[in-house]
């Protein structure tokens, strides 16, 4: 069963370029790629992985809905359409909830001086994927697409087929014993004469 299974997976090539490409609409799902991700990247020791998941939210660098005065849809001009550019992996990030509601639609000048902020005030700094945000001085579109090929590559290691390789030995299920029938007839007690 184990060996249909791993030859039945993709290889890393497609695994990665899946992610990469992929539209990700379920905060959920993207919420729980960046944590595994996360994890896998502290050997299990982040506290943001321990962490109630009301607390950590995803947060969409570029925001699914832009206030019509910002320049957010100008930024992401490119190939692809700007619904596509925002689900991308590469503009999630996770943030502590109070800051994700606090920055919002904000310009990323201004999101990113309150990521930084979260950094250095807080006894949490950012996730390590969330860290590498920091690092840019503009979004657009080609950053996007550059984190989502970057955090791909990490989540094929990952999600390998090495990776699923089954430990230990397979236990024998036990049937479950059968339950005795029981009447469904209500017994109706004799009439006294």
């Amino acid at each position: 069963a184990q060996k249909l299974i791993l030859d039945s997976l993709p290889s890393d090539q497609e695994f990665q370029s899946a992610l990469q490409n992929a539209i990700i609409k379920s905060n959920r799902r993207g919420q729980y790629i960046l944590r595994k991700i996360d994890e896998w990247q502290n050997g299990d020791t982040s506290s943001y992985v321990l962490m109630d998941p009301t607390k950590l939210h995803l947060e969409h660098i570029a925001p699914q809905k832009p206030s019509y005065d910002s320049d957010w849809k100008s930024r992401m001009k490119g190939e692809l359409n700007y619904r596509e550019v925002i689900y991308r992996v590469g503009n999630m990030m996770l943030l502590r909830d109070r800051i994700n509601r606090s920055v919002s639609n904000k310009p990323f000048e201004k999101k990113l001086t309150e990521y930084k902020n979260q950094n250095k005030k807080t006894k949490m700094p950012l996730p390590s994927l969330s860290q590498g945000v920091l690092d840019y001085n503009n979004w657009g579109q080609n950053e996007v697409l550059e984190r989502s090929k970057m955090i791909a590559k990490i989540g094929t290691e990952v999600w390998s087929a090495k990776s699923t390789t089954m430990k230990g030995k397979a236990k024998a299920v036990k049937k479950p014993k059968k339950r005795r029938k029981t009447s469904t007839r209500r017994k109706v007690p004799k009439k006294e004469k």
